[in-house]
């Protein structure tokens, strides 16, 4: 949980001297090493000019459903294409958009 914690406080999966070290090094080791928050990578996406910034967190509605429930919605084509069109708009809400397992797509106009 230690390990956990400090994940949480710092948004670093390795030791932030390993990190600094690597990218002092002309290494990149973001994103792969650090998590962003929604907000602040929204941020960092807007410094550099993007517009029209739709951020998700793919699978966070699917992924708390039970397996057999997802069966049964994926069974049918009218139900499937509504829960997949509700799990758009669920995964894309920024409550949610951090818990999209490893990840936060982005999509942005340059």
């Amino acid at each position: 949980m230690d390990e956990v914690r400090k994940f949480h406080q710092t948004g670093l999966m390795e030791p932030l001297e390993e990190t600094a070290a690597a990218f002092e090094d002309g290494g990149t080791p973001w994103p792969i090493s650090y998590a962003f928050m929604p907000e602040e990578l929204r941020g960092i996406l807007e410094c550099c000019g993007a517009k029209n910034i739709n951020l998700s967190g793919p699978g966070a509605l699917s992924r708390s459903i039970p397996r057999e429930v997802l069966r049964n919605i994926f069974s049918d084509e009218g139900a499937k294409r509504d829960f997949l069109n509700f799990c758009y708009e669920y995964d894309s809400s920024l409550y949610v958009a951090g818990m999209g397992k490893d990840n936060i797509v982005a999509i942005a106009d340059v």
